[in-house]
């Protein structure tokens, strides 16, 4: 096989080929077996001695592709380097495979596909994109994993996500895009919304851009609709019953209020807001962290997320202050510090465990 077409290839799982190229090349995979077995074994013999190859990140189509998978800036912690190298190099790695499955399992014929199944997912501290075969763009934040359905973009077009995701859904006349976490399932057309749940978290939270959104409660006999979302609105659901789940709703409740928007509609596990600025709930896709009356406790956990590190609060007095603040490409250390200024908050760092107590203000401790 010769060069051009390798670097064809290349530029292919890197997402820099124009939609001719593309035919161009499915063309020449279906050709012939031959050709089919040379597309797969690219994966070993090309991917990964190149993404291993520490001069490989001087090709122009490497930094195109890592334009789609975005990290925290380096920690100027020196005992930090070997973990963030370490963490690097499994990011990139994956987002290079990642990109293989996504492009080959999903743009390749039904009958040509050996893995039913494909998964995309980000580690804690990095966040991924992807473009799917509907042509539905979708962004996973850290610690999350997507699942696309064996029979995606062809009978169905389902996907089971377990952390958070932004998508950006392609209009289909006939095929409803389904996205199903947990107790619920999100039916859309084509739309723009953001969904956070978490396996770990007690809510799962969706907030809507654009167009329309229904949402469904998983039943064991049948489903059902608890809700049509309209852009600028956002549900919460609260996983579990009895007890747990009321007390679970009373917070989310207290929570919306103190963020300034506006109780729509509440049932027994879930509520309505709306005038919801859904860029706050969005920005992490773009690196940015917006903070608008948040709690700590809250906050820790998406710090948590974002930059890889754990963190554990003192007492229950720091776990209610509430956080007005905006980020964006700054270290943990200097989000520590600038909440610690503003804040009735104080901290310690040690490696990636981080310790954070309530710490009155000068007028409180006289």
């Amino acid at each position: 096989m010769n060069d051009e077409l390798e670097r064809l290839i290349a530029r292919y799982l890197a997402g820099d080929t124009s939609v001719e190229e593309n035919k161009q090349l499915l063309a020449f995979i279906e050709a012939t077996q031959e050709n089919k077995e040379f597309f797969r074994q690219i994966k070993d013999n090309y991917l990964l001695s190149g993404a291993l190859n520490p001069d490989f990140n001087k090709d122009e189509n490497w930094f195109r592709l890592q334009k789609n998978i975005t990290a925290p800036a380096p920690r100027k912690d020196h005992h930090l380097l070997g973990v963030k190298i370490l963490r690097w190099a499994a990011v990139i790695l994956f987002a290079f495979l990642s990109g293989f499955f996504v492009n080959y399992l999903l743009q390749l014929r039904a009958d040509d596909i050996s893995s039913p199944v494909c998964e995309i997912s980000a580690a804690k501290g990095a966040r991924t994109f992807a473009v799917l075969s509907d042509s539905t763009k979708v962004w996973l934040n850290g610690g999350s994993k997507l699942t696309l359905a064996e029979d995606f973009n062809k009978k169905s077009r389902d996907v089971f996500l377990n952390g958070e995701a932004f998508f950006d859904v392609s209009k289909s006349k006939d095929k409803y895009f389904n996205v199903y976490s947990s107790n619920i399932f999100i039916r859309v057309l084509g739309t723009q919304f953001n969904v956070k749940s978490y396996e770990t978290d007690d809510v799962i939270e969706t907030t809507l851009k654009e167009g329309k959104i229904n949402i469904y409660e998983i039943g064991k006999n049948e489903n059902r609709q608890i809700v049509t979302l309209s852009p600028n609105q956002k549900v919460t659901y609260v996983k579990g019953t009895g007890k747990i789940s009321s007390e679970n709703l009373k917070r989310e409740y207290k929570k919306t209020v103190e963020k300034d928007e506006e109780v729509r509609y509440q049932e027994s596990n879930y509520l309505i807001a709306r005038k919801v600025n859904p860029a706050d709930y969005s920005s992490w896709k773009d690196g940015k962290l917006i903070f608008r009356k948040d709690r700590l406790e809250d906050i820790a956990l998406s710090l948590e997320r974002h930059f890889n590190v754990n963190i554990r609060i003192e007492d229950e007095m720091a776990k209610e202050v509430l956080i007005n603040a905006n980020f964006k490409n700054e270290t943990i250390e200097q989000v520590l510090y600038a909440l610690s200024l503003t804040s009735s908050i104080d901290y310690e760092i040690s490696l990636n465990q981080i310790s954070i107590r309530y710490k009155p203000n000068k007028m409180q401790s006289k």
